[in-house]
């Protein structure tokens, strides 16, 4: 995940553009979410996530990682805490209830299969 977008993509009168990309994060309830930051410009950011209790520092030119247990179902905000960062740096984690996972009972009705030929 890019923690900033290169200039040549998100440039804004010469100034980088602060975002997380992708700014949305789906994952299913119970699951070990492990995240990968990408930073390769010179500003720092951090990465808080308060409903999972993630505050990680994204130092510049780095690829720090996280990890936690998604164990709560909802949709979570992420930001970078740097005061000039937080309007740009936000996102949402969503979080689906484990049964959403599971394949439907009825899955086999929708199998289509193909008479046998030589």
């Amino acid at each position: 995940m890019f923690v900033q977008g290169f200039c040549s993509r998100w440039c804004a009168s010469g100034k980088e553009v602060y975002r997380f990309q992708p700014e949305t994060l789906t994952v299913y309830q119970g699951d070990t979410v492990n995240i990968v930051f990408v930073n390769p410009e010179d500003d720092a950011h951090t990465f808080v996530l308060p409903a999972f209790h993630v505050a990680l520092a994204l130092p510049a030119q780095a690829t720090p990682t996280t990890h936690f247990v998604a164990s709560s179902t909802g949709i979570f905000p992420f930001i970078c805490d740097i005061p000039s960062h937080v309007p740009y740096m936000a996102g949402s984690l969503v979080v689906l209830p484990d049964n959403d996972a599971r394949p439907s009972p009825f899955a086999h009705l929708f199998k289509r299969t193909l008479p046998f030929s030589r």
